[in-house]
């Protein structure tokens, strides 16, 4: 429910890059995308601060659970930290949204996911352990996340964000 924060920022801001990208202007673009990542900074902030308020009611949200609160806050932060990257890092992905080539974060993160399955079951039958299970599924956000990021750095080389200019 945390992602709510954005609010449709996201499709507003695709919306306002397809000119700007047919067109080749790539200050506008730029501009356009340091709006985007100081938003999303703070939409992550708002979402972080309310994230750690809700981790306080966990125990009392999870009072009747047959598992210990270890696991319930391990699966929960990394749950939040995992959401928070797309606000903080992934938040240029938006620009291949808006020049028609979204098909690269699905071969992305899609890749990843069927990598990370793969291993989650493999090392759940082999050690029986949930806290490896969600160490997995945060691992390989970042992994996809740094594959990302280094895909639009090579399609966009020339793009230069600056989130401070916002």
């Amino acid at each position: 429910y945390l992602n709510l924060a954005e609010l449709g920022i996201g499709s507003c801001i695709s919306f306002f890059l397809y000119k700007p990208l047919q067109s080749d202007d790539r200050a506008s673009t730029q501009e356009i995308l340091s709006v985007f990542g100081y938003l999303y900074r703070w939409i992550g902030l708002i979402i972080l601060a309310v994230g750690i308020i809700i981790s306080l009611l966990l125990p009392i949200i999870f009072a009747s659970a047959n598992l210990g609160l270890g696991i319930i806050y391990f699966t929960y932060l990394t749950f939040l930290f995992s959401s928070l990257i797309g606000y903080f890092i992934n938040y240029r992905q938006i620009l291949l949204a808006a020049d028609q080539k979204e098909y690269l974060v699905a071969i992305y993160f899609q890749s990843a996911r069927m990598a990370k399955t793969a291993i989650q079951i493999f090392l759940t039958l082999s050690y029986h352990n949930l806290y490896l299970w969600v160490a997995i599924e945060f691992l390989f956000e970042i992994i996809g996340c740094i594959f990302l990021n280094w895909k639009i750095n090579k399609v966009y080389p020339w793009l230069k964000v600056n989130k401070n200019n916002g």
